[in-house]
This record gives structure tokens, C-alpha cells and sequence, in this order.
């Protein structure tokens, strides 16, 4: 890996965030007017987490540990609000659920101590196991529709222990439960999973998808069926919080992270991002060969920082940067980690993470170019000038324009009109219609009053 052709400098507001249209919305350069719906660091909620209200089912995720699905070494993945695999890989398995959904299903699906209880669909084991900590009755059932999966989950310490939580496959004999959870379920799960429910009973069915995501809740009266939708439902907590289908949406993005389905063009982007990023600098340096459950740990753990920081939840983005290097230290992933202090404009730890990134790996030529980014915010041109010349200097990195487009800037900061433009010349030679850069030269040539400042 020589660099990351995607990336954009940290000087460029790249802050981005996934709209309800399941556009990008992203932010002008140089300070021009924000694109509408978009919002910066400071004042941006995560827009796409949200925690349960219901004590019961916080209780009752917190009581179902998700870190027996993944070795050891990589335990911090299991502390995160994001879809949790095996690893080892079960071969074409989907992720568990994240906090988040479950507990949306957990609280939607509405289960009282002592109700009979179906949960199936793909990946639901912890989600079963959750819902037996909250029924607190032992009168569940997990109907597992992945064969490997039910495999494993019945190795896992748990179900060894909870004997009255049943482990199936999808047989569709035992009917009258109280309640159905079918999480991400097989093809005509709402024509026959209503006939399963006894008297009064309920399903509800959710479907993870970054275009349309689906919340429903099923009612079975007699022959007629009642289908009530529920993906715009908000939590019951007050504030500015995600309606279910925006945590669906993003559940079906943040998946990707242990698969190699890439179903939107979103997911897509990123998947080929983190390819020329972190799985690629794991691959050179003989990580993978050499610690295989780290190397696969770590990249997940950055697929999720990524995913995470391109819908705009900072804080979760900063929290899978840290579990990567916990897993195993990366350059990129403190440097990545770097950038998103600096869009929550915390300037001396992304610096930090930066110098972090250079003791890893000095070779490396993106958190020189960052730290010179983040002293260019802080107002010290001449000391970001030095920043961004060692960047040019450094063995790994294939996209020098940026350092050079950053000078121009510090030198304009230094009212260094010919240096600028002779940095801004270099950066075009490096990269032809290199669009910030071509930009900069027009404002220069414009005069002093179209100067960014």
C-alpha cells in the first residue's frame, strides 16, 4: 500500500453523513455553504445509534456477553454498538445484530416474563439469548436458518448452560408463541410466521437494508392478517434521537464489515477504501500471515471506524479506531482515529494520535500531512510548513498533492502569494485536474479579496 487515493486532507471539512434519501451529503471547500441536511462535528448528535429506554432490555443485553463469538485477542470489537461475526469466519454467515438493533427489536417486540417465544431468522443467536434474559422464563425457542451458525452457536458457553433455551432450525411445526422476533428472516416469513403465534400473539419482523429497511409488527386474526409498519418509529427517550429505519440502514452498512456483500454504493466505496487502507498495509507487512486473528480483527474493527465516521457518528468511529489498535496498533488506524478527533475539532488528541501513527510506523506519509493540517487550524503556518515537507518526504504515500496543496494554504496564511502558487503548481504537475488545487490558483489569480482566510 503506497497511500490512500480517497482520502481527502483534514483541512477540507470532509465531514459526511448519510441522508434519509440515502444520498451524501457533503460540505463545501474552503468554508462555502454546507450542502442542505448536512451538519458539522460540533454540533451533530450520532444520527444513526440509539440506546433502549427500557431498563429490562438494557439489563438483558447486558447480561448476553458477545465477546465468546470472537477469540480473545479481539475481545474490544464485542464492546462496540455495531453487528458483531465469528472469528474464526463461519463461511457465508451474516453478523449478529448491534446493541442498537436488538434492542429496538427487543423493546418493539414488547416481551413479558413468562411469554412464549420464537426468535428466528439469520445470525439471532445472541439476539435469542438476549430475549431469554428478558423473558426470564426459559421459554424460548431459536429457530437459527444458517446451518453453520447453529453450529457454533452450539459451542458457545451459554447455550451450554441455558439447557432451557431451545436451538433449532426453521421447522415451522411448534406453533402458539406469545411473541415472534424474526430478525433478517427467509423469504414469505410475514405470510407464515403470523400462523405460528397463539391468540393474541404478535411477530415482529425487521429487515436490515441501506434502501429500504423494514420494521414491522404482524397480527394474525383469524384468517386476516394486520401488517402495522413501524420503520419510522422514534425511541420513546426524548432529544433528537434515529427513527428504526435509520438504525436498520445503517445496521445493513456497518454489516459489510465482516462480509464481502457490498450492497449499496456506499458500502461499495468504503469496502474499497479500507482495501487500499488498512487491509492492504496488513497484507505488506505480513500481519496477516503472521497473527491471521489479529490482522482480521483489526480491519474489522477499522471497517467499522470507517463506516461509522462516514455516517457521522464520531464517537462511535473514535471507539472501533481504538478497538483496531487495541486488537493490533496500526499507523492508519491512529491516523484515522486523528481525524475524527479533528472533525469534533479536539485538535491536541488528534495531534496526538498522529505522532502515535509515526512512532508505529514512520514510514507513512498521511499523519505528517495531518499534523501540519491540524497546526495550519491552529494558526502556526511556519511550523505546519515543516509538517508537510516531512510528509513529502515519506516513503508510503501516493497522494503528495495534498501536502502541497496544504503549503499553498500555510504560505497564503504567510501572504506568500508566489510560494503559494508555485506549490499549487507542483500540486497540478503531481495530479492534473486536481480540482481544490485548480480552485486555489483561480482565487490567487482572482486577487486578495477571493483569498480563503
Amino acid at each position: 500500500m503506497d497511500g490512500w487515493p480517497r482520502q481527502l486532507p483534514p483541512w477540507i471539512d470532509t465531514w459526511v453523513r448519510l441522508g434519509m434519501s440515502g444520498r451524501l451529503k457533503t460540505p463545501g471547500l474552503y468554508g462555502e455553504a454546507m450542502s442542505e441536511g448536512s451538519q458539522r462535528p460540533d454540533d451533530a448528535s450520532e444520527p444513526g445509534r440509539r440506546a433502549p429506554a427500557s431498563d429490562e432490555v438494557r439489563q438483558a443485553l447486558a447480561q448476553t456477553p458477545r465477546k465468546l463469538l470472537v477469540p480473545g485477542v479481539c475481545e474490544p470489537l464485542a464492546e462496540l454498538d455495531a453487528p458483531i461475526g465469528c472469528l474464526p469466519p463461519v463461511e457465508a454467515a451474516p453478523p449478529c445484530p448491534s446493541p442498537s438493533a436488538a434492542g429496538l427489536m427487543l423493546e418493539a417486540a414488547d416481551i413479558s416474563p413468562g411469554d412464549r417465544v420464537l426468535v428466528q431468522g439469520r445470525a439471532v443467536g445472541w439476539l435469542g439469548l438476549a430475549a431469554d434474559a428478558l423473558n426470564g422464563s426459559g421459554r424460548v425457542r431459536i429457530e437459527e436458518e444458517h446451518e453453520a451458525l447453529r453450529a457454533r452457536w452450539r459451542s458457545v458457553r451459554p447455550f451450554r448452560m441455558r439447557e432451557q433455551v431451545r436451538l433449532d432450525e426453521a421447522d415451522g411445526i411448534e406453533n402458539g408463541f406469545d411473541r415472534v422476533v424474526a430478525w433478517d428472516p427467509g423469504p414469505g416469513a410475514p405470510r407464515r410466521l403470523p400462523r405460528r403465534l397463539d391468540e393474541g400473539g404478535t411477530v415482529l419482523v425487521a429487515r436490515p437494508d441501506p434502501d429500504e429497511p423494514e420494521l414491522a409488527r404482524l397480527v394474525q386474526h383469524g384468517d386476516a392478517q394486520t401488517t402495522m409498519p413501524l420503520t419510522e418509529l422514534a425511541p420513546a427517550a426524548g432529544g433528537p434521537a434515529p427513527t428504526a429505519g435509520d438504525v436498520l440502514r445503517q445496521e445493513a452498512l456497518l454489516a459489510t464489515a465482516w462480509t464481502d456483500e457490498r450492497p449499496s454504493g456506499l458500502a461499495r466505496e468504503v469496502g474499497l477504501s479500507v482495501d487500499e487502507t488498512i487491509a492492504s498495509a496488513l497484507a505488506d507487512q505480513g500481519l496477516v500471515r503472521r497473527a491471521p486473528e489479529r490482522a482480521a480483527g483489526a480491519r474489522v474493527a477499522f471497517h467499522l471506524g470507517y463506516v461509522q465516521q462516514t455516517l457521522g457518528n464520531l464517537e462511535q468511529a473514535a471507539l472501533a479506531y481504538t478497538a483496531s489498535v487495541e486488537v493490533l496498533p496500526t499507523a492508519e488506524a491512529y491516523t484515522f482515529r486523528g481525524w475524527v478527533r479533528s472533525q469534533q475539532e479536539r485538535l491536541s488528541e488528534a495531534i496526538e494520535d498522529c505522532r502515535q501513527a509515526i512512532d508505529e510506523d514512520p514510514t507513512l506519509g498521511n499523519p505528517y500531512n495531518d499534523i501540519g493540517a491540524y497546526r495550519l487550524e491552529q494558526g502556526r503556518p511556519a511550523e505546519a510548513i515543516e509538517w508537510f515537507e516531512k510528509a513529502l518526504e515519506a516513503e508510503r504515500y501516493a497522494s503528495p498533492e495534498f501536502p502541497y496543496l496544504n503549503m499553498a494554504r500555510a504560505r497564503l496564511m504567510m501572504e506568500e502569494t508566489d510560494e503559494a502558487r508555485a506549490a499549487l503548481e507542483q500540486a497540478l504537475e503531481l495530479r492534473p485536474g486536481f480540482e481544490p488545487a485548480r480552485r486555489l490558483l483561480d482565487r490567487i489569480d482572482s486577487g486578495p479579496d477571493e483569498l480563503p482566510r
